[in-house]
């Protein structure tokens, strides 16, 4: 693979405080259905902001092989069902933020691969 195909993004989420332990869970199963089912999801890892910084924030550090499993990615039927219900039942304060990322330098640490 070369490092030009890869997708490398992070998300912003702001869930509504009184329904970021539902966020949590939500995106700890997304989490590992990527790592379960989705071979060209090389990172899928879900951070949280302190508390204590501000608003409640959840941060996805996303990093696919291509476009293509990108799209393999939001067409799995975990992550379909479970972003309707994120959406559909009112979790978050205010608009998913999507960044997409050029790789710049570095790698992922010893043992991982270079996307």
């Amino acid at each position: 693979m070369s490092t030009s195909e890869a997708i490398h993004q992070c998300v912003f989420i702001y869930p509504k405080p009184d329904k970021l332990d539902q966020v949590r869970q939500i995106f700890k199963q997304l989490a590992d259905a990527a790592q379960a089912d989705e071979p060209g999801s090389l990172v899928w890892a879900v951070h949280e902001r302190d508390i204590s910084a501000g608003e409640p924030m959840i941060v996805v550090w996303e990093i696919y092989e291509n476009a293509a499993a990108r799209l393999a990615h939001r067409q799995n039927p975990v992550h379909v069902k479970l972003v309707r219900v994120l959406t559909e039942d009112g979790l978050f304060a205010r608009p998913v933020e999507i960044m997409p990322l050029n790789h710049l330098a570095g790698s992922l640490g010893p043992g991982l691969k270079k996307v």
